[in-house]
C-alpha cells in the first residue's frame, strides 16, 4: 500500500502540533506551580512599564504634541504587604518594608523607565500606588499595648545592609543608571527620618542633574526648578492606618534636557493633616524673578489599580 508524500507531511505536522501542545501544557503547569498571583501581577506591571517607556512622543519645538504612552495602559495593581505579629521580632517588619520599597523602585527600572506621558503644555507630576503595607490586628494590638515598641523602617533603610557593605539607602541611590528615588534630580534629598509625611513651604533653587553611569557622579544639566523640602515618616504607627508607597515622576513637555524626574514617597493614610500636605507645592518650574510659572503637587495625576 502506497502512502503519498502529502500524507506523510500531514502526519508529521499533526505530531508536531501535538508535541507543541504537550510542551505548552507542561510549561503552564510549571508556571502555575512556581509563581504566585503576586509574582504574576508584579511581572505584568514591570513589563507594561518597560513597554510604555519605549513608546515615542512627538514634539514640536519645546512642546509635546502627541504621546503614544497614553495608548498603552500601565497594568499595575497595588501590592499588599501584611505585617504580622511575628514580623515584629528581630526587625522583620522593618526588613519587609525596606524590601518592598526596593521592589517598587525596581519595578520601574530603578528610575530608568520613563513611563508617564508628558503634559502637552508644560510640566506635571504623575504617580501610581505601588504597595500598601498593612498591620494585622494582632500586630496592631501588640504595638498599642507596648507603646515603647517602634517599627523604625526609616532608620533601617538608612543604616541596615541590603547586601555586604551596602546599606538600603546607598543601594537605592546607586542601583539606577540615572536617578535616586529619594533625591529627585540630585537637587534636594528627602528626609527619611521624620515623624510624618511633610512638605515644607520654604523652597530653594537647584539644577536638575543625571547620574554618570560609570562614576555615579551627578552631572548638572540646563534647566532648573524649585523643590519643596520633603520629609518622609520614619516609623510605622499603629493608629495611622496603612502605609502607601508611591512611585512618582515630574514630566516636562518636550522632554527637554532630562525631561523626567522619578522619585518614591510614602505616608500613612490616617496621618493628621495628610490632605493638606498632599496639596502643598512640591515642585515649581520656570521662575521669573520670585514668581513661578508652574507649581505642582507631589501627585497631580494617578494611574494604576489601587488595592
Amino acid at each position: 500500500m502506497r502512502i503519498s508524500k502529502r500524507g506523510v507531511y500531514r502526519g508529521v505536522l499533526v505530531n508536531l502540533i501535538l508535541a507543541l501542545l504537550v510542551i505548552a501544557l507542561v510549561f503552564v503547569m510549571i508556571f502555575r506551580e512556581s509563581f504566585t498571583t503576586d509574582d504574576i501581577n508584579y511581572e505584568t506591571c514591570r513589563q507594561s512599564a518597560y513597554l510604555r517607556s519605549a513608546l515615542p512622543e512627538t514634539t514640536l519645538g519645546a512642546f509635546t504634541t502627541i504621546s503614544f504612552k497614553d495608548d498603552y495602559p500601565l497594568k499595575c495593581k497595588t501590592m499588599i504587604v501584611n505585617i504580622e505579629k511575628d514580623d515584629l521580632k528581630d526587625k522583620g517588619a522593618e526588613k519587609k518594608i525596606a524590601d518592598t520599597i526596593a521592589s517598587c523602585w525596581a519595578l520601574y527600572g530603578n528610575g530608568d523607565y520613563d513611563v508617564f506621558p508628558s503634559d502637552v503644555y508644560g510640566l506635571t507630576t504623575s504617580c501610581t500606588p505601588c504597595a500598601r503595607v498593612h498591620l494585622s490586628d494582632e500586630a496592631k494590638q501588640y504595638m498599642i499595648e507596648n507603646t515603647s515598641f517602634k517599627i523604625d523602617f526609616g532608620g533601617y533603610i538608612k543604616n541596615q545592609k541590603f547586601k555586604e557593605g551596602v546599606t538600603y539607602y546607598n543601594y537605592l541611590r546607586d542601583v539606577g543608571g540615572k536617578f535616586s528615588p529619594f533625591d529627585p534630580g540630585f537637587v534636594k534629598p528627602f528626609n527619611l527620618t521624620g515623624e510624618t509625611f511633610f512638605i515644607n513651604g520654604s523652597r530653594w533653587k537647584g539644577f536638575w542633574a543625571v547620574k554618570d553611569f560609570h562614576t555615579n557622579d551627578g552631572i548638572t544639566e540646563e534647566g532648573w526648578g524649585v523643590f519643596g523640602n520633603v520629609t518622609l515618616p520614619r516609623y510605622l504607627n499603629a493608629n495611622d492606618g496603612d502605609l502607601i508607597i508611591y512611585y512618582g515622576t515630574v514630566t516636562a513637555s518636550g522632554k527637554t534636557n532630562i525631561g523626567y524626574l522619578p522619585y518614591l514617597y510614602y505616608y500613612q493614610i490616617y496621618q493628621p493633616n495628610i490632605t493638606k500636605q498632599l496639596n502643598e507645592i512640591f515642585f515649581q518650574w520656570g521662575l521669573t524673578g520670585a514668581d513661578p510659572t508652574t507649581s505642582e503637587r507631589i501627585c497631580n495625576f494617578m494611574e494604576g489599580v489601587p488595592a
